[in-house]
């Protein structure tokens, strides 16, 4: 048996490729000093400010964000998106049909609760919301378990679910 004297001594080199001498790497544009003068000689009224600053201006501006929640909003929906995709496939897998035929319109904060909005998926087949809140009713501890498997928080919110008829569309104040 005879070994070669390196692992890629059978591996052949590859024929490098002709290349046509028309064909050229592009070459680098040189900056036009006069042009860039130009640009750099005017005056904006950004000029001279340190950047810093400037953010720290416009992070006291009032009215942008109620106090103690001024870099939560990013925040604040990455949770109500969590809460949101958690009920929706936890509706669906439900056992009692009547839940699975709902889905989530909206939520919104209230208090240190969240208030759900469920809405038919479909709008022909007619649902007796009664029934549907007493279906979810009996499954608000299941939903509250699947909220808290799937938010990254310490504490799970109190859910209140809200169904509304087919066809219901949110009213803007």
């Amino acid at each position: 048996m005879n070994k070669p004297k390196s692992l890629f001594a059978e591996v052949k080199k590859q024929p490098s490729v002709q290349r046509d001498p028309d064909e050229r790497k592009p070459l680098k544009r040189k900056v036009d000093l006069k042009k860039l003068r130009s640009l750099v000689a005017e005056v904006r009224p950004e000029d001279g400010v340190d950047p810093r600053d400037e953010a720290r201006r416009r992070s006291r501006r009032t009215g942008d964000s109620p106090l103690g929640q001024a870099h939560g909003v990013h925040r604040q929906e990455q949770f109500l998106s969590q809460v949101h995709t958690a009920i929706d496939a936890a509706l669906q897998t439900a056992v009692t049909p009547i839940l699975n035929l709902l889905t989530v319109q909206d939520l919104a904060r209230y208090g240190g609760s969240i208030v759900v909005v469920l809405v038919p998926r479909m709008p022909e087949p007619a649902i007796d919301i009664q029934a549907a809140n007493a279906a979810l009713e009996h499954a608000g501890s299941m939903l509250t378990r699947e909220v808290a498997a799937a938010i990254t928080r310490k504490d799970v919110p109190h859910l209140n679910f809200v169904v509304l008829p087919a066809g219901a569309t949110k009213v803007e104040e």
